[in-house]
């Protein structure tokens, strides 16, 4: 028999001291209240801007037309008919062939960072060329590149304007990714803030712009390599005095001591293997997320003041599936939602069933940008006919039916040309733009929630996000239909049947207890690996925090182990399982929870980090997989929501769903889209939803017609689609 010690009796009269309902000590994080981002110092508050109207009854679909001749000639992509070219997509015969793709947009040449003396030829034939899209019944799109300069096309007078507007690293050399001639913009300088601001106002107020397309929209560049001059480092050192000044007992709880003023930035080593835990990165992310959102709110405020109806899309990192978007660029995920419409996602996971059986698509890209208030904006580039009608219809079925980028004139050295199966494209277009109602206004009806909660995932490493996509990925194939959610508060998932949490390794006591609440008035939870294991200062937590529902059996701590293994030479092999691996399943109170001890086993992960700091970005498939114990899974995500599903989808593999609601619920609208090889046959959907007055289903002009009937049995009705070629929409009204 063990003898107790001192510390176990003292450890038990700590434990016992607590009063929260799971026996869990709360940590100096529970008991602060600092936001991750503080919206109330912004320019403009949030639910202030309203998007565009002509967006919402139009959605968008544009021809991409911003390469100016002069970048052209200077980056060597220019043709041997450079100006034949360039007069062709300034003239009405290339607005004939836009308007007969059933495009509603051009995007077009306007800030492309060269000098404003220099440029303005081009802005002045832009102009023109606006006026005539306009005329057309089009609109327009302005290009702007606000976070690089072309240096030598600048005047005097731009350079003294921005005299040290320039980034520079942690050792004060110039960050230049874009070779000699380029200087990256670092917008905590007034100069480069007047001069963006001058050019927004120009585009909407002289050119009459619809559209402010912003590329490259980072604040502060990419971190291991992103800004550190000397002004980032006062303003980093006047946020935490904003943040723990007036406290600073807080303050040396939370860096080790309280001089807030001499406080150094991070260097270059970014953690996006492990996350942040050292305080001065988990606010260098969050000092970060609030500048960007800082811009985006003066943009979004001056356009909202110049023309409420322009529309603002951003190129940056937000539709990131794998990467940690907070730490790479500074991007506030529900911030990007407060002030822009669009983003962009210019990855290459394009939609398709691969030979060796990875079933690849932006379904996860196009629903982090909903779960943001925008939508995604992606290309058509496939070659072949049956890939480009299948990027079609799972791009309208997930995004809104806003098709994006469907092409660029034919010579701008780009593999998405607008004449590519140009008939396959004007004829799914007409389709989508008569059927268009039924693409508007729609929410989600998903019953099951992945929870990505926005500053948890911030601070959180790569084995979160790689679980997160494995469970995901489990969701899609399996033909469920769920919403990722960004919000932190628990209250914004009690509308769900089921919340997953596959590995959010930081969460705040009140974030468990609301989940523990949440279960015990009738809902359902999978809990994953090591969710909840540390607080939202990323602190380890001594107790087991979900011990109210599964005892010690929560108490693994996945990645901890893999990084100790790790420092201590030892390597445990994928496979490596134990009695702790096997899924539990528990009733608590009126609800239901489960928790599964690995989603994602540590040693299938590659690193995100390149040899000199940064991060990785390239193509990467790894988890773009379900866990190994899919089925397994499966089987306790249906204990999970016992019945409560109102459609079940049964199909081959390479079937996607989407499940949406519409006016008011009057209808239900199910999105099939297949992304095999050949039709499918035998499709069926089970509906189990009262007072249904009448079913259709409609399918775009390029497909086969898909064949169809229905059934009564019992409470349910059946949808058999004896076929489905590429894509086809239910259409369900209801009595109500």
């Amino acid at each position: 028999m063990s003898r107790e010690t001192e510390f176990d009796r003292w450890e038990e009269r700590l434990r016992k001291s607590a009063v929260t309902h799971p026996r869990i000590f709360p940590s100096a994080a529970d008991k602060s209240s600092i936001p991750f981002v503080d919206y109330s110092s912004m320019k403009l508050k949030p639910g202030r801007r309203k998007k565009p109207r002509w967006l919402e009854k139009e959605g968008l679909c544009f021809v991409g037309c911003w390469e100016i001749l002069a970048w052209r000639r200077y980056s060597g992509i220019a043709t041997t008919w450079e100006e034949e070219d360039y007069a062709f997509e300034h003239s009405q015969e290339f607005i004939n062939d836009v308007k007969a793709l059933g495009c509603n947009a051009v995007v077009l040449p306007y800030d492309c960072s060269h000098g404003e003396e220099f440029n303005e030829e081009q802005v002045q034939l832009t102009k023109r060329f606006i006026e005539l899209l306009h005329k057309n019944g089009l609109k327009a799109g302005t290009y702007f590149r606000p976070d690089i300069i072309w240096m030598e096309t600048l005047s005097k007078k731009e350079l003294d304007e921005l005299d040290g507007c320039f980034q520079v690293d942690y050792n004060g050399l110039l960050i230049q990714p874009f070779g000699s001639a380029a200087r990256n913009i670092c917008y905590h300088h007034e100069g480069a803030l007047n001069r963006f601001r001058r050019h927004v106002s120009r585009a909407i107020t002289d050119l009459k712009t619809d559209i402010l397309h912003l590329d490259g929209m980072i604040i502060g560049g990419h971190e291991g390599d992103g800004c550190r001059c000397a002004k980032c480092r006062d303003d980093f050192r006047a946020f935490l005095v904003g943040r723990y000044g007036h406290d600073r007992k807080l303050a040396e709880s939370r860096f080790g001591h309280p001089f807030l003023e001499k406080m150094e930035v991070p260097d270059r080593s970014a953690p996006f293997d492990s996350g942040a835990s050292r305080p001065h990165w988990c606010e260098w992310i969050a000092f970060r997320c609030l500048w960007t959102s800082r811009i985006m709110s003066e943009v979004a405020l001056l356009a909202k003041e110049l023309n409420p109806e322009v529309m603002i899309e951003i190129n940056n990192a937000l539709p990131a599936v794998r990467e940690n978007a907070a730490l790479l660029t500074g991007q506030d995920v529900i911030g990007t939602g407060f002030y822009t419409d669009a983003s962009w996602s210019e990855d290459a996971y394009g939609p398709r069933l691969h030979e060796n059986g990875l079933m690849i698509q932006r379904i996860r890209q196009f629903k982090l940008c909903r779960a943001a208030g925008t939508f995604g904006l992606t290309y058509m580039h496939e070659k072949d006919e049956r890939l480009l009608r299948q990027n079609l219809a799972h791009t309208a079925a997930f995004n809104m039916g806003n098709i994006g980028c469907i092409g660029f004139p034919p010579h701008m050295n780009f593999s998405n040309r607008y004449n590519v199966h140009f008939e396959t494209k004007c004829r799914f277009m007409r389709w989508l733009n008569d059927n268009r109602e039924y693409f508007r206004g729609t929410v989600s009806d998903a019953g099951i929630a992945v929870w990505r909660a926005r500053e948890n995932m911030a601070i959180s490493g790569k084995l979160a996000y790689a679980a997160a996509m494995r469970m995901e990925q489990l969701l899609i194939e399996t033909c469920r239909g769920f919403d990722i959610v960004f919000e932190e508060d628990v209250k914004v998932l009690e509308k769900y049947d089921l919340v997953i949490v596959p590995n959010m390794e930081c969460m705040s006591l009140r974030q468990i207890e609301g989940l523990l609440k949440y279960v015990e008035k009738g809902g359902s939870i999978l809990v994953g690996q090591d969710s909840g294991q540390y607080d939202l200062w990323h602190r380890r937590r001594i107790e087991p925090c979900w011990s109210v529902l599964f005892g010690g059996k929560s108490a693994r701590n996945v990645s901890a182990d893999a990084v100790a293994e790790g420092i201590a030479g030892v390597f445990v092999s994928a496979g490596t399982r134990g009695a702790s691996d096997r899924i539990t399943r528990v009733t608590y109170g009126k609800g239901r929870a489960v928790y599964m001890p690995q989603v994602v086993d540590p040693a299938t992960q590659p690193s995100l980090m390149k040899a000199d700091g940064s991060m990785d970005c390239g193509l990467d498939y790894t988890n773009w997989v379900v866990p190994e114990k899919a089925k397994e899974i499966g089987r306790a995500i249906d204990w999970l929501l016992f019945g409560k599903q109102a459609f079940t989808v049964n199909a081959k593999r390479g079937m996607l769903t989407e499940f949406l609601v519409q006016d008011n619920k009057k209808r239900r609208i199910v999105h099939l889209v297949n992304l095999g090889h050949k039709p499918q046959e035998r499709c069926t959907l089970d509906i189990r939803i009262p007072g249904i007055d009448s079913i259709d289903v409609i399918s775009p002009p390029t497909d086969m017609p898909a064949k169809w009937r229905t059934r009564k049995k019992g409470q349910e009705t059946q949808v058999f689609l004896d076929r489905i070629d590429t894509y086809a929409v239910v259409l369900i009204e209801q009595k109500l």
